[in-house]
């Protein structure tokens, strides 16, 4: 800066200031003195301070439900978005889905997106969503079900985006979802009958204790001349209510899933609620070698029974772990009329021992 300044000269100062958001006013002051006054002048210059255009993909993913056994379904939802100002290029979603989930396909986007940019190699699923503009939003839903690898406590899902543009947040890249699974261990087996030669009035089915129904899974047991459905009966913190089974066989949530290795826990009543025989009301008069048959997906899974006993409800041996495929199959047994209730379970195990195509 001049000491001083002659008439009519000019100099010029340059400043380089930090950039800031929003309207901005910048005040410059010139000073000096002659004859002794001191003189003073000054002058605005306003500018707008503009955001920067920056790309942020982002993830977000939660499952339904949380806690599941073997068989349940879970389904996850992704959120896939572009919260920035510009374009994300190459916006890339990977999922790697544990083991312990089988993927039902197919994997579905919304808005809907070409079925190549849909990969599922295993338990690997890749998305390629290709330039995100921002505000961009895309839904992925995951539909799985628990697998025999299900054993507690479960595992984190982790979804991740990335993207070949500038990424202003990568703490938003990626999102899991715990998924907790329980087992039958230490529950009891339920009361699977009803009195004997009288009408039981049932409540209506709560919703929360509805079974779940599988396509082409149903029991046969040749040696009583039985056939009938497979459904899934819910594991609740009281356990498994069967009051509304009827005359279908109810696979046990939180044991193996019928066909799969493992112990698979099949029970149906002894009495109908009509008071009438029911499914299992001979299971008792099984032996060594008769033949129960799980149908599945066209294929006649067979096992043979290797013991047929009689055990209170708590009987670890129940649902004691098996390393191949078995299914156990419970009813009850010795109804007490004075006390309104069966003394013990019926119990049969059975191992696979051969797979055939239906005929």
């Amino acid at each position: 800066m001049p000491a001083s300044l002659a008439p009519g000269a000019t100099f010029t100062c340059t400043l380089t200031a930090a950039w800031a958001f929003g309207l901005q006013t910048d005040t410059a002051t010139a000073g000096g003195s002659f004859g002794g006054t001191v003189y003073t002048d000054t002058d605005d210059a306003n500018y707008t301070g503009t955001a920067a255009a920056i790309s942020d993909p982002a993830v977000t993913k939660t499952g339904d439900p949380a806690t599941a056994s073997v068989g349940d379904i879970v389904t996850f939802t992704i959120i896939v978005t572009n919260n920035g100002t510009a374009d994300a290029e190459d916006v890339t979603l990977t999922d790697p889905i544990p083991a312990f989930l089988n993927i039902v396909l197919p994997v579905t986007v919304v808005p809907a997106i070409p079925p190549g940019d849909i990969t599922v190699a295993g338990n690997n699923i890749t998305i390629d969503f290709g330039t995100l503009p921002p505000a961009a939003t895309y839904t992925v839903t995951v539909t799985t079900v628990v697998n025999g690898l299900g054993a507690p406590p479960g595992g984190t899902n982790t979804a991740t985006v990335s993207t070949t543009s500038d990424d202003s947040d990568t703490d938003n890249n990626a999102s899991g979802a715990l998924t907790t699974i329980v087992t039958a261990t230490g529950e009891p087996a339920p009361a699977t009958g009803f009195a004997p030669d009288r009408i039981t009035p049932l409540p209506a089915q709560p919703d929360t204790l509805r079974y779940a129904s599988y396509r082409e899974l149903w029991l046969e047991i040749p040696a009583l001349g039985a056939k009938t459905t497979i459904v899934g009966v819910p594991l609740t913190e009281d356990g498994w209510d069967v009051t509304w089974l009827g005359s279908q066989a109810g696979w046990l949530n939180g044991t193996a899933f019928p066909t799969w290795k493992g112990n698979s826990v099949l029970t149906s009543h002894v009495t109908l609620a009509s008071g009438r025989a029911g499914p299992f009301r001979n299971l008792k008069n099984l032996r060594w070698d008769d033949t129960v048959i799980v149908h599945y997906a066209g294929q006649r899974y067979i096992y043979s029974v290797r013991s047929t006993s009689a055990v209170t409800a708590s009987d670890a041996s129940i649902f004691r772990h098996e390393e191949r495929a078995w299914v156990t199959l419970v009813t009850c047994g010795g109804y007490d009329a004075r006390l309104g209730e069966y003394r013990y379970r019926i119990v049969v195990k059975a191992v696979l021992t051969s797979i055939e195509p239906e005929p």
